[in-house]
């Protein structure tokens, strides 16, 4: 894939990735809550290349229980964050 040397990353062209691949959000260099959230519901594993992780995203990712287990330790740190605060 090409994009990941895309100099000019419009937002369009961001969401237009990952649509078609959630793990194109690893090449996006401004990841908003919209791509991330596009990107989740495309792919889950594509919450391993979230840099801010919400509760929308995590919620859509729970949504998705087959790839639960691989961000078991990405999720529970998320949590920790929250509760340690």
């Amino acid at each position: 894939m090409c994009f990941g040397i895309c100099e000019n990353q419009t937002d369009e062209l961001c969401k237009l990735a990952v649509q078609r691949n959630g793990c194109a959000l690893g090449f996006v260099k401004n990841q908003t809550d919209e791509i991330c959230k596009l990107a989740v519901q495309q792919d889950g594993y594509a919450l391993g290349f979230v840099k801010n992780l919400t509760d929308e995203i995590c919620k859509l990712q729970h949504k998705r229980t087959t790839t639960l287990q691989f961000v078991k330790n990405k999720l529970m740190k998320y949590a920790n964050r929250l509760y340690n605060m």
